[in-house]
């Protein structure tokens, strides 16, 4: 998957992305909004192995770019018709900027063409700027 609108790139993950998701995911200050403070303590291998799973028809890891550079991860899930998503905007200079709407509006409007009939937002409950978006 590969989405753009002007600045703004949502492209699926590939294996020269697994860096970044490990950084993100053992970082506690990116990950306390979902649940997880003290990081996920992954490693290059569990991760690869997860981005080897994904199939675009049913779930997908996805990078989430301003101006060409990695910032965030999004996600997405299809369980029947219905799509779960996530996103993460991991570098704080990028965070409450606008750019999360934007960014789901663009994976939403996609899932919507790719045949979700409802979509689902994955957040934390005491995450309240997502619960706003």
């Amino acid at each position: 998957m590969r989405l753009e609108y002007e600045n703004l790139t949502v492209r699926s993950a590939e294996d020269a992305d697994v860096p970044f998701y490990v950084m993100w995911w053992n970082d506690g200050e990116v990950m306390a909004h979902a649940g997880f403070p003290l990081g996920l303590n992954t490693t290059l291998q569990k991760v690869a192995e997860q981005l080897s799973k994904d199939d675009e028809a049913v779930s997908m890891h996805l990078i989430a770019e301003i101006d060409n550079r990695p910032v965030g991860e999004m996600s997405y899930k299809f369980i029947g018709n219905i799509a779960e998503i996530g996103i993460k905007i991991c570098l704080s200079e990028y965070q409450n900027r606008g750019y999360g709407k934007k960014l789901l509006s663009m994976l939403i409007s996609e899932l919507f063409k790719r045949g979700a009939e409802k979509i689902v937002l994955g957040t934390n409950y005491k995450n309240r700027r997502a619960r706003q978006v």
